[in-house]
């Protein structure tokens, strides 16, 4: 029997304009009243997720910036944190600036990051948004030693992409892919199936009790904790490779189709 579900964000549960559509919103009540526990796994911080947590009125615990931070959605209580070494942090954000790359730092309070496609991206989605769910953008000069849980480098030159990772490689970090062109470096030894198994554990969750989705790099780890891993069909090929099934795409409603034909029926 199924008795919890951990789900990807972006690609996943998100529609491309980076809103749950009302049909998925309906098929989550539903869990809810079987008794079915979800949970949110994403490589965004608190700051970016606030509207959503608000439109699904979720209270529990979630797995955001790839397990570097457990965090309470409501009372946005820390369960679990780790930071990246400031040593190993401000090499890479000065080899970042001096190279010229985009780089997102996401810290509890801010994300800092100078003026750029992510940031306008982010928030184009928050502007319909009341201003207590508006994400905290700061610049990065502005940036005064906050403790770092996750460092974004958006690269889309194949070539400098490599290059960062190789450099980003030899430092006591995890590094790992959340969409193509995306660099996400975690402090070591964190990702989303760990911050699952943490969950699982507080809950009581057997493995064969747990089915989690996803369509990226970062979404792999999940795999080792759960008894089913479904893949998005807009997923990388190496996720629908590993995964143990693929249900239809986040444009299709995937999540909520594969829940209504595999456990709401």
């Amino acid at each position: 029997m199924i008795k919890a579900i951990f789900m990807d964000l972006d690609g996943t549960l998100l529609r491309e304009n980076g809103k749950i559509s009302k049909h998925t919103k309906t098929v989550l009540k539903r869990l809810n009243s079987k008794g079915i526990e979800y949970f949110i796994a994403t490589g965004r911080p608190l700051q970016l997720l606030k509207g959503i947590v608000h439109d699904l009125d979720y209270d529990k615990e979630m797995i955001t910036m790839n397990g570097s931070v457990i965090i309470q959605s409501k009372s946005h209580a820390i369960v679990y944190k780790k930071t990246i070494d400031q040593t190993i942090l401000q090499t890479i954000l000065s080899k970042a600036l001096n190279e010229k790359y985009l780089i997102m730092l996401y810290g509890e309070h801010a994300i800092y990051s100078d003026d750029n496609e992510r940031v306008h991206y982010f928030k184009k989605q928050f502007n319909t948004r009341p201003k207590s769910e508006h994400p905290n953008f700061l610049p990065l000069e502005d940036y005064n030693g906050e403790e770092i849980s996750k460092v974004l480098i958006v690269e889309h030159d194949q070539n400098k992409y490599n290059r960062f990772k190789l450099f980003a490689s030899k430092f006591n970090v995890s590094i790992v892919s959340s969409q193509s062109g995306f660099l996400d470096i975690n402090p070591i030894n964190v990702n989303k199936g760990k911050a699952i198994d943490a969950i699982s554990k507080k809950y009581h969750f057997n493995k064969n009790e747990i089915i989690a989705f996803g369509d990226q790099e970062n979404d792999v780890t999940m795999k080792q904790y759960v008894d089913t891993f479904i893949a998005m069909a807009n997923a990388t090929d190496h996720v629908k490779e590993v995964a143990d099934e693929v249900t239809l795409t986040n444009k299709e409603d995937g999540v909520a189709r594969w829940i209504e034909s595999h456990i709401l029926y």
